[in-house]
């Protein structure tokens, strides 16, 4: 059954899945940007060495930002998801294997 927003609950746990899956590969990629940008700005202690730790500081917050709301979204469609679930009678099914 669908509802309102047309999805399934079959398609909503495809996508919460793979927003899970997708913030993972995301959280590798800033770990290994960490990891690198770590030893360039501290191989780097000149003008250009400040300027790239300024850029680099943007870089992670903006990550720990838009990884955070990606998260949110993702618990929220959760919760939707189990909501959908309940409604239909079927909260035993697809819910236990999202959580």
């Amino acid at each position: 059954m669908q509802d309102a927003y047309g999805l399934n609950a079959e398609q909503m746990t495809k996508i919460i899945r793979a927003t899970e899956d997708a913030l993972g590969k995301m959280r590798q990629l800033n770990n290994n940007v960490t990891t690198q940008g770590a030893a360039l700005a501290s191989a780097n202690q000149s003008d250009s060495g400040r300027i790239f730790q300024d850029k680099f500081n943007i870089w992670a917050q903006d990550f720990s930002q838009i990884s955070g709301n990606l998260q949110n979204l993702n618990e929220k469609a959760k919760a939707l998801l189990n909501i959908q679930l309940a409604s239909t009678g079927d909260a035993m099914g697809i819910a236990s294997k999202v959580d």
